[in-house]
């Protein structure tokens, strides 16, 4: 499968960035319209691997030595999952701020925030642990989000800020108060602990 139409998919998405940042409806509707060619070009990509049956049964599939996607049906790719994955995190927004708005109901009640931080944990620490530092951490005075896509230099894309603005005031909050306030002492213990078991780990990064 080869799809001559990759260029302009591109272009098309570049012309949509005519502000200095970029909407999730845009995004959304680029996604939606171009999904057929991204599957399409999976799909042929899967085509490629070699399949090898187990004494147990069990297949095991292997991808190709040799890259088998043109450079234009990589970037498209690229693209396409990092705007994908962006789209997937704004799901999450009207739920945060429904979070936010439970927060400030109880947070003069530590024993109600400690369960509120409990709860939120594995979200926060492990979906969203990177995406303060992935799409913010451009800039000191960053505001809108950043989105760097592998392949492509040919243009920045920054999403409008107020499309994550309860994701990251959500964020930033739980941070504060997991990782600064040790809300949760028991589960800082236990990542120290896990830390310190590694070979590669340093004492001194601890200090910081």
């Amino acid at each position: 499968m080869r799809n001559d139409h990759l260029g302009k998919y591109l272009n098309d998405f570049e012309s949509l960035i005519d502000t200095p940042f970029m909407s999730l409806d845009k995004i959304e509707w680029w996604l939606l319209k171009h999904s057929d060619a991204q599957k399409q070009i999976i799909a042929y990509q899967e085509s490629k691997y070699t399949s090898f049956e187990h004494e147990d049964g069990s297949i095991s599939r292997f991808p190709p030595l040799k890259e088998v996607l043109t450079e234009s049906e990589l970037k498209f790719l690229n693209l396409y999952s990092e705007l994908e994955t962006i789209s997937e995190f704004h799901r999450s927004e009207s739920s945060f701020e429904k979070e936010l708005h439970i927060y400030r109901e109880i947070k003069h009640s530590p024993s109600d925030v400690k369960d509120w931080v409990a709860k939120h944990e594995v979200l926060a620490t492990q979906d969203y642990a990177y995406f303060l530092v992935d799409y913010l951490d451009y800039d000191v005075n960053a505001k809108h989000l950043n989105v760097n896509i592998y392949r492509i230099k040919e243009f920045e894309l920054y999403i409008d800020h107020e499309d994550f603005k309860y994701t990251v005031e959500f964020l930033t909050l739980f941070n504060d108060l997991f990782y600064t306030q040790h809300v949760l002492p028991e589960s800082i213990a236990k990542i120290r602990a896990e830390m310190d078991s590694l070979p590669f780990y340093d004492e001194e990064l601890d200090e910081e």
